[in-house]
């Protein structure tokens, strides 16, 4: 049982140097043993856990970046299924990946994790990867993909190729934070290189990716943010936080960045058939090169500034709803207008895919389908779920 909670050691004395104090070094004996033959006995069985072939490992790592296991399975199973190799990757058409991708958000991991395919789609054709499994095998080219960060290239590293490399994501920060006592502020780079510094001491080279495995499943199924099972957990004996009572009070998180807010207006404009209009976005921002429904900040004027940014001539008809999008760092307060042009159609002399009227903020537009947004083309779910029912 653990002590009654005592007081925490005072937090600058504790963050002295390197932001951690790792004085506890009795802690750094058998625990990583003791977790990689837990996960070996109690490990789930997930899709991406069927082997440890690198191609299969990439891809679920990045579907797994802020999205939860339950959602990314069926996400996961259906990729896996229509892309089986980083060839059958490389050679798709982007369009159909991002669709494959809709749903799951963050589509620039989508986007990176195609590039990255194809680079090591070129890569096997020159024969330079005979012996590693078609794929990177080493931490630093495998961090050299496309959308590949520490994370996940230690994660990948270790379970396929068994690389010493600690992978240290949130839930990791919030394990080893309780295992050992520390109150850094788990957000700040310099304490999450810290932990990783610890964890490489301590690394078990014998079973590098069950012990990876192990921490990213203690994190999400026992070392909860609130509530945490300790009376489940493998590792309690070593754990300080459980020990002195502090399990509810670590991990130290200071938010660094408020979400903003940004308040839109979005029209829903429908030809005659029935089809919307929609529009690409700008590479670069949110979303950056998807399809949109066309929009603009809510301010005074902004039907002409509608017409304005998509070269359209536009009448707005009415209110249909409010509706609310939340992103990481942002919020979209969106109205959602219904509108028509004078004609029906979009403005004069202009065809399906045809680009807008000229100008910085010129988007190529055209009309889509029911069935086209169904079936073809990837509508992010921030403008997906203003579709209208009919």
């Amino acid at each position: 049982m653990p002590q009654e909670k005592s007081e925490r050691p005072d937090i600058l004395s504790r963050n002295a140097g390197n932001g951690f104090s790792l004085e506890d070094e009795r802690r750094t004996c058998s625990w990583p043993s003791v977790l990689s033959e837990w996960f070996l006995k109690n490990a789930r069985k997930l899709p991406w856990r069927e082997n440890t072939d690198p191609y299969r490992v990439l891809v679920a790592e990045l579907m797994l970046q802020q999205t939860r296991i339950e959602t990314v399975i069926p996400y996961y199973l259906q990729f896996m299924k229509d892309y089986p190799t980083a060839k059958a990757l490389a050679e798709a058409p982007m369009e159909e990946v991002l669709k494959h991708w809709e749903g799951l958000g963050y589509y620039s991991r989508a986007r990176n994790l195609k590039k990255a395919a194809s680079l090591i789609n070129e890569a096997n054709e020159a024969g330079k990867y005979p012996l590693s499994a078609g794929f990177p095998d080493t931490w630093e080219a495998i961090k050299g993909l496309p959308g590949v960060g520490e994370y996940t290239a230690s994660a990948v590293g270790a379970i396929s190729f068994s690389l010493p490399a600690p992978a240290v994501d949130g839930n990791v920060m919030r394990v080893v934070s309780r295992l050992y006592g520390l109150w850094g502020d788990v957000l700040d780079p310099k304490n999450r290189k810290a932990v990783t510094g610890l964890l490489e001491a301590v690394f078990p080279k014998q079973t590098p990716g069950a012990f990876v495995q192990g921490l990213m499943e203690l994190g999400e199924l026992i070392c909860l943010p609130k509530s945490p099972k300790c009376q489940a957990c493998p590792i309690q004996e070593a754990c300080l936080a459980f020990e002195k009572g502090w399990t509810e009070a670590l991990p130290v998180r200071i938010p660094k960045q408020k979400r903003t807010t940004r308040k839109m207006a979005v029209v829903l404009l429908r030809r005659q058939d029935g089809a919307l209009l929609i529009a690409k976005r700008e590479e670069s921002g949110v979303l950056g090169g998807l399809w949109e429904l066309p929009n603009v900040p809510l301010q005074e004027g902004w039907e002409s500034a509608l017409e304005e940014k998509y070269g359209i001539r536009v009448t707005v008809l009415d209110k249909i709803k409010d509706a609310k999008h939340v992103f990481t760092h942002m919020t979209w307060m969106m109205e959602v207008w219904r509108a028509e042009t004078p004609d029906g159609a979009a403005s004069s002399g202009m065809e399906e895919g045809q680009s807008a009227a000229p100008g910085e903020d010129s988007q190529r537009i055209r009309f889509a389908s029911k069935g086209e947004l169904e079936e073809e083309i990837m509508l992010p779910t921030a403008f997906k779920k203003l579709l209208p029912d009919d």
